[in-house]
């Protein structure tokens, strides 16, 4: 799991790849990354969220939602 709340903090984000999308009107501010793992324990997948829209959740709580729509709880990975 990977919570970024202020990206730009993190040594590993790069800026360069931020300003090269389509849409250069988004800039990524937050960040949350999980893996989607399978039974086997291997990583097949990643679920990304950028810019969260209300600073009033925390980010436990953002991790939580995260969890419930993936279906299955840290513990597990």
């Amino acid at each position: 799991l990977i919570n970024l709340i202020d990206v730009r903090k993190d040594s590993r984000f790069n800026e360069q790849i931020d300003s090269s999308g389509l849409d250069r009107s988004v800039v990524i501010k937050s960040m949350l990354c999980m893996p989607i793992k399978n039974g086997e324990n291997e990583t097949f997948a990643l679920i990304q969220c950028i810019n969260k829209k209300k600073e009033s959740n925390t980010s436990d709580n953002n991790q939580q939602q995260q969890q419930q729509i993936l279906g299955f709880d840290l513990k597990d990975i």
